[in-house]
């Protein structure tokens, strides 16, 4: 009998044993799970940081877009208002554009560079190329020269035009 016993306790005590192992098992696969929970809910509350922050950034940007427009609106009607002013305040700038577009008539030019040929026709044949590149260096650096005051001409009177403009 003691024997029966005995081999009873010791099967109690091995079913013991497993389920304590077991218990143990449930714990650690527990933890575990929680460890992962834990992971992805940290995981999950970066992603949705992160979407917020570009959120909140396309909100702002937004915002400084429309700023920007409502400020380029604001200086378009400025704009329109000093252009609708009338054709008579206008006048003498139409006037000026008017002579400089005249002053760029490149036939008046061809004549000029002809004029010049003729003064060196008296020459002896052997010297024509020695005219040909004189009558261009001088016809180069005059062009340059009107080119040069028509640009001014053109700039004194686009100020003139726009000086209410820049205000």
């Amino acid at each position: 009998m003691a024997t029966k016993l005995e081999n009873e306790a010791k099967k109690q005590l091995k079913q013991q044993e497993k389920e304590q192992k077991a218990a143990r098992q449930a714990e650690q696969k527990l933890l575990k799970e929680q460890e992962k929970a834990d992971k992805e809910r940290a995981r999950a509350e970066d992603k949705a940081a992160q979407q917020l922050a570009k959120l909140e950034a396309k909100k702002v940007e937004k915002e400084t877009k429309k700023s920007r427009k409502a400020e380029q609106a604001l200086e378009k009607q400025r704009v329109k208002v000093l252009l609708s002013r009338p054709k008579i305040e206008r006048k003498p700038a139409q006037i000026a554009a008017k002579a400089i577009a005249k002053e760029r008539n490149p036939r008046l030019a061809l004549r000029k560079v002809q004029s010049v040929r003729k003064n060196f026709m008296d020459l002896p044949p052997a010297l024509w190329p020695l005219m040909l590149v004189v009558s261009y260096i001088w016809a180069k650096n005059t062009w340059e020269k009107e080119r040069q005051q028509r640009d001014l001409k053109e700039a004194r009177r686009f100020l003139k035009e726009t000086r209410d403009i820049r205000k």
